[in-house]
């Protein structure tokens, strides 16, 4: 079973102010991908995508796009 979990990005600046985050895929305990990038406002900006494990990037993609649609983000740029 896939979880996703909501991580900052290490970026120090960013992080403290709240805009930076990275979304991550986990699939039975093992990150299978995900992606990093800074949000402003409403708009988000992908920065990096990652896989380690097939199309781990597309699921934490997926995941960044339920909680946008749920924060009421209205543009995802990656």
């Amino acid at each position: 079973m896939a979880t996703m979990r909501l991580r900052k990005w290490a970026r120090p600046f960013c992080a403290k102010a709240g805009h930076a985050h990275c979304v991550t895929a986990w699939i039975d305990g093992v990150c299978a991908g995900g992606l990093y990038g800074v949000n402003i406002g409403r708009m988000v900006f992908g920065e990096s995508m990652f896989s380690l494990q097939s199309n781990g990037s597309k699921i934490a993609l997926a995941a960044l796009v339920a909680l946008c649609r749920r924060e009421h983000v209205a543009l995802i740029d990656c």
